[in-house]
């Protein structure tokens, strides 16, 4: 009988081990394709809510920055986290006025959008995919040599549409959006709300931001 009992026990116990090492196995199993699941999620939203979804990651981004700013910052003695409230909806709303930039930008470099640099200043015509068929606004004298141009930029799209869009971002988007947003919102964020600072930290900043960005 004690024999008997012991090798049920045994048993059991085996029986029960096995048990737990599918079920870890299962669970292993399922946990890997977490990353999966949540990336295609995140794809799904960007597709169906592209400008709610980029405002909130940008506005995550900027809130972890300035949590590990603050824990590197050795003479902070407690965290602030009205400061890092603020940051992350400054990254909330900059995550709304890059993408809008950026999309705005690939229309407007786009050879084939009805509104476009090349049509803007007259290097193809308003009309058909070949440019041929003149339009008020964007005519051009000579419907040969739009056509012509038309062919050109076509054959050179993504080495004209890299290049024009570094310098309309350079020269044009970034000084406007750093001195009246990236520059004067961070000074505001930081304590200083006096309008003559604000124009100094622009003033001194501005520069070493655009060349910053050129660098990059």
């Amino acid at each position: 009988l004690t024999f008997s009992l012991s090798q049920s026990s045994l048993l059991l116990t085996s029986s029960s081990y096995n048990d737990c090492i599918n079920l870890l196995a299962t669970y292993l199993r399922y946990l890997q394709f977490i990353p999966t699941l949540l990336l295609s999620t995140y794809s799904a939203f960007l597709l169906e809510y592209p400008v709610p979804t980029k405002s909130i990651t940008s506005g995550i981004l900027c809130g972890i920055s300035d949590a590990l700013a603050q824990y590197r910052d050795k003479t902070r003695k407690e965290f602030n986290f009205g400061r890092w409230i603020r940051f992350a909806g400054k990254g909330c709303v900059g995550g709304v006025i890059w993408p809008v930039w950026y999309d705005s930008l690939d229309s407007f470099l786009n050879l084939e959008s009805d509104f476009n640099i090349y049509k803007l200043f007259g290097f193809i015509g308003g009309g058909d995919s070949n440019g041929v068929i003149m339009e008020s606004g964007f005519s051009s004298p000579n419907p040969y040599t739009t056509s012509n141009n038309y062919q050109w930029i076509k054959s050179h799209t993504n080495i004209l549409t890299t290049s024009l869009s570094i310098l309309v971002e350079q020269f044009i988007w970034c000084p406007l959006v750093f001195s009246s947003f990236e520059i004067p919102v961070s000074t505001i964020l930081n304590g200083e709300t006096s309008p003559s600072k604000i124009q100094n930290e622009v003033n001194s900043k501005l520069g070493g931001l655009l060349v910053s960005n050129a660098k990059v």
